[in-house]
């Protein structure tokens, strides 16, 4: 089981899909719904942001509010959560938080799910800046001068010098510094007396 929801967040790291487990969100999210008391094995370490799937996320939302507020957690009380903060029509209403109910192999692995979408959350803050640029440069059809500027606004790499043209070799003569002036000529001086 564990292995699915690994294999999940894997496939999901491609570029095009931001790193999550859809079934371990239902899954943390349902655990919760069948035993309440589920949900302080896991808020220790998962919060709403967590969450990629916006209606899991205001579904937590409504777990954290009712907890806040030392309202008892269940399908009536999330129902009413959600009702009055506007997000109850947007979550699929009480027909997909009973589905999430009915598809949750078991509320005993909740931790188990919540470390996975803790994983997914990770795994999405880590995209940095640099995967962001290669990203740009790898759809960019342009030329490397202009598919360089605009990511490196978005991603706030410096601007690297990039030259049309070949840098000038200039040619360098020891630089001969002051205090020694003094020093040559005198042993100058001393050559020529030999």
């Amino acid at each position: 089981m564990s292995d699915a929801f690994s294999q999940q967040i894997d496939q999901a790291s491609s570029p095009q899909l931001a790193p999550h487990s859809r079934e371990a969100e239902e899954a943390v999210v349902g655990s919760v719904l069948i035993n309440p008391e589920a949900y302080y094995d896991v808020a220790d370490f998962l919060t709403a942001e967590d969450f990629h799937i916006h209606r899991l996320r205001w579904i937590w939302e409504a777990f954290t509010s009712l907890h806040e507020q030392r309202i008892p957690m269940d399908m009536l009380t999330v129902t009413e959560e959600l009702d009055r903060v506007g997000h109850l029509a947007e979550v699929g209403g009480p027909a997909y938080l009973t589905s999430l109910v009915n598809n949750v192999p078991t509320s005993l692995h909740a931790e188990a799910y919540g470390r996975l979408v803790q994983q997914g959350s990770i795994r999405r803050r880590s995209f940095s800046p640099s995967g962001a640029f290669s990203q740009t440069a790898r759809r960019s059809t342009e030329e490397p001068r202009r598919a360089r500027d605009p990511s490196s606004r978005n991603t706030g790499l410096s601007r690297l010098p990039m030259p049309d043209k070949p840098a000038r070799q200039e040619s360098r003569q020891p630089s001969r510094k002051p205090g020694f002036s003094a020093l040559r000529r005198s042993r100058a001086g001393e050559s020529q007396r030999h």
